[in-house]
């Protein structure tokens, strides 16, 4: 039999194409102003640009999601059973403290009280790219967290399979 004639006969498939999201890789320095606001480095702007969320983290600093990034965690979220007390208490701590926000056109946005006071930052920040999202932290905890990553690095890679 000819291939090309079995070719033919196959429907054709349209293949969605892949999303392509770049990782938000490195750490950057920054400083609040009196106002609560901060300038997110230019180099990360044309991925926050159509808009993003800011909530509480899960060990003391902020997460900052672009938005469809966090639009897919949040269905995530939605989906767990409200039977469960570990999944209604994770909800409340994410939604409660999210805040939708959009760069100004200075590229900075404003972190509320609340949320700094949370993360305790004062001043200086240090956000730090973790590929499909970034950590807000004050430069102290970031640090402390830093080292104690360091002094671990080994164990830290022995139990997970990459």
């Amino acid at each position: 039999m000819d291939v090309r004639a079995a070719d033919a006969t196959r429907p054709l498939v349209k293949r969605r194409p892949m999303k392509r999201r770049s990782c938000f890789l490195g750490q950057f320095y920054g400083h609040i102003d009196a106002e609560g606001r901060f300038g997110l480095p230019s180099a990360l702007r044309p991925r926050l640009t159509p808009g993003m969320v800011v909530t509480r983290g899960l060990d003391k600093c902020l997460l900052l999601f672009a938005r469809q990034e966090w639009q897919e965690l949040a269905q995530k979220l939605s989906g767990l059973p409200l039977a469960l007390p570990r999944a209604r208490s994770l909800r409340r701590l994410l939604f409660a403290g999210a805040l939708d926000c959009v760069a100004d056109g200075d590229g900075r946005i404003t972190l509320p009280e609340e949320l700094r006071a949370y993360a305790r930052i004062r001043g200086d920040l240090v956000l730090v790219g973790l590929g499909n999202h970034m950590e807000i932290w004050s430069p102290v905890c970031w640090g402390q967290v830093l080292a104690s990553l360091e002094a671990e690095a080994g164990s830290l890679a022995e139990g997970l399979v990459i």
